[in-house]
């Protein structure tokens, strides 16, 4: 749906970040090509070697310029909310975070032949930065968890071995059996990730890594059932899987103002009130319907026009975010508030704690 957008006066006006605003604030990404491989990175600044580089592979519809927001050293970053939140917790706990882009740099799907490219890059870059024998970890999302579970571990020479995998929204709509999978693939069918589109004889019949972590939101069944399958296959060949689900979240008067860098308290609390005036929360602040579905920018558009002190809050939030799917931090965050099908922060905490007992109890007698 369109949504009409205020003039450019009033745009530049605007666009300005309000004290109290919060959401998570890097000091800026990298921007480099190497390799003919787009990669956007940032190393923890108190630490001369990272503990751990986590490699993060976008879902459907974003990039690696979605991971930071714009800065002097990546001019064209545009970062998004959950995406931001995962690169500010890798950083505080010590992990090298490095985002990296689909080879051709037209689309946003991952493809088998980005493998041999990925890992290009990836040994370009820890050669040109000194972190050869730092761990690697990797962590996808959608279509991205798909390249990350089945593509990647065959890339990388075995002095990269991938010690623990992070799999977000990663789906095996044909079964997990090794037939069906290969079956499956071979047929054309994209049947890992949404929007995966497959490649013959990629496979999920065997762990990537001997430490995963399959997240989703058990509101998409689909996804659900499949995460619960690979789980009981994996752990049966002796990988150590932790299983997490991200549950709907209700929309407090801050939930928007807590993610969403440059949006204040009472900016969030208008968007919210906006939307329970609109029908579109339960009693006690749940979405009711799927925002991918739903007519709530319309809802958010409506003050456009007036100039009550309401009206212009909600018109300084929407002026700064082009509501566009896939592209804006309030779309982004409504759509995780539903839990059906979006990138979730959430236990990236409780992942890298995952990951760092893995190293230790390897290295245990």
């Amino acid at each position: 749906m369109g949504t009409a957008r205020p003039g450019w006066w009033l745009l530049a006006a605007l666009s300005w970040r309000w004290c109290g605003a919060a959401g998570p604030v890097l000091r800026g990404g990298t921007w480099e090509v190497l390799e003919g491989v787009e990669v956007v990175w940032e190393a923890p600044a108190n630490r001369k070697q990272p503990l751990g580089l986590l490699v993060l592979f976008h879902r459907g519809g974003r990039s690696a310029l979605s991971w930071w927001d714009a800065s002097a050293t990546c001019e064209k970053c545009t970062g998004m909310p959950e995406e931001k939140a995962i690169v500010a917790a890798a950083l505080a706990r010590g992990f090298a975070a490095v985002a990296v882009g689909c080879h051709d740099g037209k689309s946003s799907r991952w493809e088998p032949e980005d493998g041999p490219f990925v890992a290009h890059g990836l040994v370009a870059l820890t050669g040109a930065r000194r972190w050869k024998g730092v761990p690697l970890f990797a962590l996808g999302v959608g279509c991205g968890a798909g390249f990350a579970a089945t593509i990647l571990p065959k890339a990388l020479p075995p002095s990269m071995a991938v010690r623990g995998v992070h799999l977000q929204l990663m789906t095996d709509q044909a079964g997990l059996s090794t037939s069906s999978v290969t079956k499956a693939f071979k047929g054309g069918q994209g049947v890992i990730g949404a929007g995966w589109h497959g490649g013959a004889k990629a496979t999920l019949a065997a762990p990537p890594a001997p430490n995963v972590v399959i997240c989703h939101m058990p509101r998409d069944d689909s996804v659900a059932r499949a995460a619960r399958s690979i789980k009981h296959a994996w752990a049966q060949t002796g990988a150590t899987v932790l299983e997490q689900r991200a549950v709907p979240l209700p929309l407090t008067d801050a939930y928007f103002s807590d993610s969403v860098s440059g949006l204040s308290r009472a900016e969030s609390a208008q968007i919210v009130a906006m939307l329970r005036v609109g029908g579109y929360l339960s009693g006690g602040g749940f979405l009711l319907v799927d925002p991918q579905r739903s007519a709530w920018r319309s809802v958010i558009s409506a003050p456009i026009g007036r100039r009550g002190g309401f009206e212009l809050g909600i018109l300084r939030a929407i002026a700064r975010d082009s509501l566009a799917p896939f592209k804006s931090p309030i779309a982004e965050e409504l759509n995780r508030a539903y839990a059906l099908s979006e990138v979730s922060a959430e236990f990236v905490n409780a992942t890298l704690s995952f990951f760092l007992k893995g190293l230790k109890d390897k290295k245990a007698p």
